[in-house]
């Protein structure tokens, strides 16, 4: 019954913390350094979570999902912004390999070979899809090359030769990544891997062998565990859930919003650099003069300044249509010659009216066949202050759409590691908290329940002994058990005594009557009646 609590006392709170903080930065480091063979090395792997292993291994859930969360953080931070949208990958493979290490699943060579199949699943597949999300086909990391001989050679198509090049460029370095992580555990000696493996206790330490089968132990339905946890999981997706779409939106709206100021912008900056009082000398001219040329050289510049720019043109809108004054070239259309006249599109029949009378329209926002557009025109005046021709820009909206989805993957990836984490550190401090006091309690209880022949003030010496010390509703229970036992102790003590008096009063008094039963007449010899 003694050998419940562990002789050896728990280490000092600062201790621990100082020894999760090491084992953190050392995974963050190590997985850099990873990184940094591979890429110096030229091999078509990542191996960056070897870290994110060690730690799993070592110290369990919570620092190997902090090192898998700070890895990606300190990468988008300082070299590839889109880093911090493989996190919640991280953060999965942490979770894995801390539940198949402590479990001894690894123990085995099939149970290697499972986590190498998993991991290279969540790395690879899921891996796969995030990266299709945000940058399509076709993107530049070390599985860009058996990509492309899937696509071209096999005939897959490019989203199944995206996955597919993933879970294969993933499963080697998976591979890899486990095995190393292995060899430093297996070499690492005993001492030092104790030394990573931090409780939280907030009681007399319990040995191993009790601390097993409490966690083993079932409740009759559904658990304190599984209950707590259920609540904050809930909480935490709906409190992220709506914050998530509240970013979105506002994320969006601010871009779009950026994107309309920006082409009002350009298209204003294109009717500045024309001069309103030479509009029917530039629509005379041919577009190899040099004064046109140097015109139609300032526009250009204007639609290369940036990608999202289709169209820029000047156009001398009359009855009969739309007169070319300029029409700077795209890659996959030339622009119109001067005094090319464009006839008036259907959907655009409604601005005509305004637009023939020297007039100001509102931005048109169209979203058809060629495409999000927003077309800006900007009226052209000459020096009496007339509007003589429009300067138009047509730019696209539909980058907005992607950065919209890069930026949503990236929101939804912090998001989950920081909820495994939030889980994770919630679980730990439950079960310490308030699970294993409690069950301690029970435990503790059914020892002399199960064994009745174990003396009552052993048992409450043990409850004396296991120091619960949470500072809540636990501690209380504990203290009021505590007292509970001793008056039970104290009650039973004086009910022994109390049958001990009786006993011997009992053997008094048979005796007593033994006696005068037995007695005799010392003359006749006879019985006394």
């Amino acid at each position: 019954m003694d050998n419940i609590l562990r002789e050896k006392q728990t280490r000092p709170a600062f201790v621990k913390i100082c020894v999760l903080i090491l084992l953190v930065i050392s995974g963050v480091i190590i997985n850099f350094l990873g990184s940094a063979v591979a890429t110096i090395a030229g091999l078509p792997f990542y191996l960056d979570i070897i870290g994110t292993l060690l730690a799993s291994m070592l110290g369990g859930y919570i620092p190997g999902i902090l090192v898998g969360l700070i890895s990606p953080i300190i990468t988008s931070l300082t070299v590839d912004p889109m880093a911090i949208s493989y996190a919640m990958l991280n953060v999965m493979i942490a979770a894995i390999t801390s539940w198949m290490y402590e479990h001894n699943i690894m123990a085995k060579f099939r149970g290697v070979l499972l986590a190498i199949i998993l991991d290279a699943i969540v790395g690879g597949i899921l891996g796969g899809i995030v990266t299709w999300f945000i940058y399509g086909f076709g993107s530049e990391d070390s599985s860009s090359g058996i990509v492309n001989i899937i696509y071209t050679k096999l005939g897959a198509s490019k989203y199944m030769a995206e996955i597919l090049g993933g879970f294969i460029v993933d499963l080697g370095d998976k591979t890899i990544s486990i095995i190393i992580a292995i060899i430093i555990m297996n070499v690492l000696p005993q001492k030092i891997r104790k030394m990573f493996k931090i409780h939280a206790w907030r009681q007399a330490p319990l040995t191993s062998e009790v601390l097993k089968e409490l966690r083993k132990s079932k409740s009759r339905q559904v658990s304190l565990r599984i209950k707590m946890v259920s609540l904050m999981a809930v909480a935490a997706v709906v409190i992220g859930v709506s914050a998530i779409f509240i970013c979105y939106r506002m994320y969006y709206s601010s871009n779009v919003e950026h994107q309309q100021e920006f082409t009002k912008g350009l298209a204003r900056t294109a009717a500045s650099v024309v001069d309103g009082d030479r509009i029917d000398e530039y629509i005379r001219m041919e577009k190899t003069d040099p004064e046109y040329k140097k015109v139609l050289g300032y526009l250009t510049s204007i639609r290369e300044s940036t990608d999202n720019v289709d169209y820029v043109y000047v156009y001398k809108i009359l009855e009969d249509g739309c007169h070319v004054v300029f029409d700077v070239d795209t890659e996959d259309t030339p622009g119109g010659d001067p005094g090319t006249i464009v006839e008036f599109d259907e959907s655009f029949m409604e601005y005509v009216p305004t637009l023939l009378a020297g007039g100001r329209i509102d931005p048109i926002e169209s979203n058809d066949r060629f495409g999000w557009l927003y077309t800006v025109y900007e009226p052209i005046t000459d020096s009496s202050g007339k509007t003589v021709a429009y300067a138009g820009v047509d730019a696209s909206m539909n980058h907005l759409r992607f950065e919209s989805r890069q930026y949503m993957i990236r929101v939804i990836s912090a998001f989950l590691g920081i909820f495994a984490f939030t889980l994770a550190l919630g679980l730990y401090l439950l079960e310490y908290q308030v699970v294993l006091p409690l069950k301690t309690m029970a435990y503790t209880a059914s020892l002399y329940s199960s064994n009745k022949h174990i003396d009552l003030h052993k048992t409450a010496d043990l409850f004396h002994r296991l120091h619960i010390d949470t500072g809540d509703e636990t501690e209380n229970l504990y203290n009021a058990f505590s007292e509970m036992t001793d008056d039970n102790l104290e009650y039973l003590t004086d009910i022994r005594k109390k049958n001990e008096i009786i006993s011997q009063m009992q053997d008094s008094l048979i005796l007593v009557l033994a006696d005068m039963v037995e007695s005799r007449d010392k003359n006749k010899g006879e019985h006394v009646k």
